[in-house]
């Protein structure tokens, strides 16, 4: 099976012209941006943004996007305008001492303006709370760096999922600290 990257997105707008319209956006966005754990119905809808994002346009076959760990997952959206715009999921493993997070996309109309780091933060920012050691995921490689930023790093070599390039990541969890000594709660 060969593996490609999923194409780029190109708009015909300069760099520049790209950031000041995304700040423009963000702005606006940010005022009316939801995240939470998915309902039911909410869940459905990011079923079908993920159907789009990874089926539609990157070509993973439909059968292989919605699977076995759908319902023990935890679904997480960020609505805006009542629309699921982007969404991911997070599951226990090994045996509940680290979460593994994937499905992360957000809707076209909705990329490029922070919208994925969004999630990814307020995702994180529940499972660090948990008793969990670190958190993995399998990223796409063109989105690497992404992911870099968020405190994840790479763990070996490249590999093949669903016919395209990804690379296994880990990002340990932040030691808890003591707010009243600001030191952490294992040297208390």
């Amino acid at each position: 099976m060969s593996v490609r990257r999923p194409e780029a997105r190109t708009t015909g707008r300069s760099r520049r012209d790209l950031q000041r319209h995304a700040t423009r956006e963000d702005a606006a966005l940010a005022g009316s941006i939801d995240i939470h754990e998915a309902s039911r119905a909410e869940r459905d809808a990011a079923f079908a943004l993920r159907l789009a994002v990874f089926c539609d346009e990157q070509g993973v076959p439909r059968e292989l996007e919605l699977d076995a760990h759908e319902n023990i997952a935890t679904h997480v959206v960020a609505v805006a305008e009542g629309e699921v715009v982007g969404t991911l999921r997070w599951r226990p493993i090994c045996g509940g001492a680290r979460v593994k997070i994937e499905r992360v996309a957000v809707a076209r109309q909705a990329r490029s303006r922070g919208l994925g780091r969004a999630l990814m933060l307020w995702a994180l920012g529940r499972l660090d709370a948990f008793p969990i050691r670190d958190t993995v995921l399998h990223a796409q490689v063109y989105a690497r760096t992404f992911y870099e930023r968020l405190g994840y790093a790479a763990e070996g070599e490249p590999f093949d999922e669903d016919g395209i390039e990804h690379i296994r990541m880990r990002r340990l969890r932040p030691e808890p600290v003591d707010a009243a000594t600001t030191k952490p709660t294992s040297a208390a």
